[in-house]
């Protein structure tokens, strides 16, 4: 284990070996300060960022993997004049296989208004940073894990111990799985300290959805539906039931069934975009992703979303993320 301490701009100490250089800033900020820190990495690995207020008790605040060289900036919202140590702490710890990095970056959000089939509530388009990286599901959520988890099975037409995605989930049922694979798996030392498991924001899945693209779906335009089939399940080519999780290719960042099988939920509720034109829902969250039931593809596409509420789920299933907590990313 190699640890790199610094405060307040200046490296405090290091490990004996030559370490990466580390630079703490503060900017200013409506209401407050972002600290900024820059690490220039060497070696691929998995890192947690920590914070302490004493130099004695630390907190696990993010966990990710090091490019194999390059620089890491990751900022913190703190208030103006607080005293906050961070400690960048390299270890090995096993990230589950079925779970894939997802760097940090930033894209357009929702559909141009020339996208074919657009929804309304799809727009304004809007650039949208990913600051934290994450580690997502390579695949949904299947019937066989959830069985295990929960103790039951939901899914209607699916044996206990199926590969086929777990459907007809509500959005607190896939919520109280998240928990008890996280307490699972840190009991067991599976995953890094302060990551835990949870839904995807929508900003998350859709990133991830696109893996880079800015077309219809993350395989194309595909405006004939030609290609469809080699990446996703429908009511075009399904047969009236699940399939199966990866038996369709994945997008470029390796993530399978984003466009079909099942839909899945997402963190948020259910609203417009800034200056967009949905409602703001207090009982509806957004699924995403489109379904085996869907005939029409446009349900499919990268920036299609949805409104559901505890009574929606008989199309519905989940994918995992693990990462930093939700309140830590997702804080204005």
């Amino acid at each position: 284990m190699k640890v790199y301490l610094a405060a307040l701009g200046v490296v405090m100490g290091v490990s004996s070996w030559t370490a990466p250089w580390i630079e703490i800033g503060r900017e200013e900020t409506e209401g407050g300060e972002r600290m900024v820190l820059t690490l220039q990495t060497y070696g691929y690995g998995l890192g947690v960022l920590q914070r302490s207020k004493d130099l004695r008790n630390w907190e696990p605040i993010h966990a990710m993997e090091l490019p194999r060289e390059g620089i890491v900036r990751l900022e913190r919202s703190t208030t103006s004049g607080a005293r906050e140590f961070l400690r960048f702490v390299s270890q090995t710890i096993p990230i589950p296989t079925d779970m894939v990095w997802i760097a940090p970056g930033e894209f357009l959000m929702g559909s141009p208004l020339t996208e074919s089939q657009r929804h309304e509530d799809e727009g304004p388009q809007r650039l949208v940073r990913i600051q934290y990286g994450f580690w997502m599901g390579r695949y949904e959520v299947t019937v066989r894990e959830f069985r295990e988890l929960m103790g039951w099975n939901p899914t209607l037409d699916a044996p206990d111990d199926s590969t086929r995605p777990v459907e007809s989930v509500t959005w607190d049922e896939a919520m109280e799985f998240c928990r008890r694979r996280t307490v699972r798996d840190r009991l067991g030392n599976a995953i890094p300290p302060g990551a835990s498991y949870r839904l995807p924001s929508e900003a998350e899945w859709e990133y991830a959805c696109r893996a880079g693209t800015t077309t219809r779906y993350s395989f194309g335009d595909d405006p004939g539906h030609s290609v469809y089939i080699e990446y996703g399940w429908s009511a075009l080519n399904a047969k009236q039931f699940t399939h199966p999780v990866g038996l369709k290719k994945s997008n470029q960042w390796g993530l399978h069934d984003m466009h079909g099988n099942v839909f899945e939920w997402c963190l948020d509720r259910y609203g417009a975009y800034p200056g967009g034109v949905a409602v703001r829902s207090i009982t509806n969250h957004v699924y995403r992703g489109g379904s085996w039931y869907c005939s029409d593809l446009a349900y499919l596409r990268s920036a299609s979303r949805h409104p559901g509420n505890q009574s929606t789920g008989r199309f519905i299933g989940f994918r995992l993320l693990l990462g930093s907590p939700a309140d830590t990313v997702l804080a204005p």
